[in-house]
Parts: C-alpha cells; sequence; structure tokens
C-alpha cells in the first residue's frame, strides 16, 4: 500500500474547526484551519504508525465515521486545496503515504 486517500469534512463548530475522516472515524479539532490538517495529519499518523507496529492493515479496525458526516461532505459546497503535499509518515519506507480530500462542509442541526 503506498497511500491511503481519505476524504475529510471541515466544518466550524462554536470557535473551533472540526475536522472528521469519512472512510476511518477519526477526528481533529483546532482554532485554525492550517492548525487543523496538522493536529489531523498527526492523528491519523499515529492511527497508521500504531497498526503497523500491531501487525495490522493501515487504519484497521477503524470504522467509518456516522453518515451524517458523509451527507455534510457530499453537499460542501467548497473544497479545500493545500499548498503543501499530502503528509507522509515517517520513520521508514514502508509507511503508506496519507493524501486527504478536504471540503467544508456545513453542521447539520440535530
Amino acid at each position: 500500500m503506498n497511500s491511503i486517500d481519505i476524504n475529510v469534512v471541515l466544518y466550524q463548530e462554536d470557535s473551533h474547526w472540526i475536522a472528521q475522516g469519512l472512510e476511518y472515524d477519526i477526528t481533529a479539532q483546532a482554532p485554525s484551519l492550517p492548525e487543523l490538517r496538522e493536529r489531523f495529519a498527526r492523528k491519523v499518523a499515529a492511527e497508521v504508525a500504531i497498526s503497523l507496529e500491531l501487525r495490522l492493515e493501515p487504519l484497521g479496525g477503524i470504522d467509518p465515521a456516522p453518515e451524517r458526516f458523509w451527507r455534510m461532505f457530499d453537499e460542501a459546497k467548497m473544497s479545500v486545496a493545500m499548498e503543501s503535499p499530502p503528509f507522509a509518515i515517517p520513520g521508514g519506507v514502508d509507511y503508506p503515504r496519507i493524501v486527504p480530500r478536504m471540503k467544508v462542509g456545513q453542521l447539520e442541526a440535530v
């Protein structure tokens, strides 16, 4: 596995931004979008590293996000382009590259 593609919906809740992975239910929050990207990258990298350390499929055992986040992503009108290349997990050639596709969504009323 050379890369892992992850769709991510970004949304604001109060004064923070939240990143919610879709294929893998991984989240991060931060006060700004640049910081959010870094926090989400670190969380995904940590999950992949743990999986590989345990000799499991990268991100194996992490369920998909709830359906409402998939709808948010599908209905999002704005994609987020990152100037930096997709983040990679340091530590060796066996680590897959994480490639996020990010869109800004709107939190639906519960």
